[in-house]
């Protein structure tokens, strides 16, 4: 008779061990000192509803002569243009 429970000659055996150890996870990643502290700055945090201020000096005048002539053109042509219509 042929037994069936027979390992093949190719086929190594594995053993796992458990063990329970301690780990002092203060020891591995280490307490934060003060500069890594964040403290509240003095601005308050901006959203869609604050209210700022914004320099929109610049789309009012040209910054040279030459702009100020082209400016002046354009208005120029447009007001040609409505009369035109």
């Amino acid at each position: 008779m042929e037994t069936t429970n027979t390992k093949p000659e190719d086929q190594v055996q594995d053993s796992t061990t458990v063990e329970q150890v301690d780990v002092n996870i203060d020891e591995i990643f280490g307490m934060p000192g003060a500069e890594n502290v964040m403290l509240p700055g003095e601005e308050k945090p901006k959203s869609l509803f604050s209210k700022e201020t914004v320099d929109t000096s610049f789309f009012d005048k040209p910054d040279s002569k030459k702009d100020t002539e082209t400016y002046q053109m354009q208005k120029f042509k447009k007001h040609l243009m409505n009369l035109m219509d």
